[in-house]
């Protein structure tokens, strides 16, 4: 785990590379990933190699790199595009809760 003081705030790099930086503006998180989204409710989200996951606080995983694009949480609930990984959900949109499960599907293609 990462100490440092919340919240933290993506910052992108001059090579558009994505990290974090804490409350006072110091560089917590490298800047490695392709996309960084701001934490609401607790939880972040990072991107790489073309998907996204969620993350806690301290940076820990909460999804796997499973998401075509996602949402900020509220309400303990994120709306999310689901990937290949997802086989026959390919495209469509979703919600998933804040320990990750999908808790429902779009039964249409990217609605």
């Amino acid at each position: 785990p990462i100490a440092h003081p919340k919240p933290l705030t993506p910052l992108e790099s001059p090579g558009g590379k994505w990290g974090f930086t804490d409350n006072k503006g110091n560089l917590v998180v490298n800047p490695v990933y392709e996309g960084a989204r701001g934490f609401s409710e607790g939880i972040g989200a990072i991107k790489r190699g073309g998907l996204w996951a969620y993350v806690d606080e301290e940076m820990n995983l909460i999804t796997d790199f499973e998401f075509r694009w996602v949402d900020h949480f509220e309400h303990g609930l994120a709306e999310v595009r689901l990937s290949p990984i997802h086989s026959d959900y390919d495209g469509h949109f979703a919600y998933i809760n804040s320990i990750g499960e999908i808790i429902w599907v779009s039964p249409h293609f990217g609605e």
